[in-house]
């Protein structure tokens, strides 16, 4: 099995073209988490397409991530049709996946898991005004703050937009607890 870090490896060649600018941040994030004893995922907004990055398709990469170097994925999504497609989309991964139909501030209250990798890609982000969205991401980051440890990773997409997109409060708040940017691009990801 090609190891994750490998230049061209099976990552690489799966990914490179689905993801265009996704593919920089979500490759540092698993490269990092490749390299932790564990790999606990937990994502908010979860995959609903095949071959569809633009409608986020990570729930089908981390799920390949931890079919070839283990772990668990939880997945969260208020709209039940979302998470019915992407159990379709995500069937041969589904053993290491938890599905949860549930708004995702209250979801994530309920976890007590330590995350090893926080994916936060809830809410559609509105041209103009996206300060709700913008709240939201923050709140879904205090949610589960207190699961982080000091090799966690946060990764939120929808960071390069004119309003800020979803990352703009979480990323100071971020800043504010001494977290660093790892990079700052499609998506930023961010560590302590």
């Amino acid at each position: 099995m090609d190891n994750f870090t490998e230049f061209n490896g099976w990552f690489d060649n799966t990914y490179r073209e689905l993801l265009r600018g996704r593919f920089p941040t979500m490759r540092v994030a698993l490269n990092l988490l490749f390299y932790q004893k564990t790999h606990t995922i937990v994502e908010t907004g979860s995959t609903c397409r095949f071959n569809d990055s633009g409608s986020g398709y990570s729930t089908f990469i981390f799920g390949d991530f931890i079919n070839h170097y283990g772990g668990h994925l939880t997945t969260i999504d208020i709209e039940p049709s979302v998470i019915e497609a992407c159990k379709v989309v995500t069937r041969r991964f589904e053993k290491n996946i938890t599905y949860v139909c549930e708004n995702s501030l209250i979801a994530l209250r309920q976890l007590s898991e330590p995350i090893d990798l926080l994916y936060l890609d809830s809410m559609d982000v509105p041209e103009g005004d996206a300060t709700l969205c913008q709240e939201h991401n923050l709140k879904e980051f205090k949610a589960v703050e207190h699961l982080l440890h000091d090799k966690s990773l946060v990764l939120i997409d929808d960071n390069d937009m004119e309003n800020g997109g979803k990352s703009r409060l979480t990323k100071a708040y971020l800043q504010e607890k001494g977290w660093r940017c790892v990079l700052d691009l499609c998506q930023t990801l961010w560590m302590k």
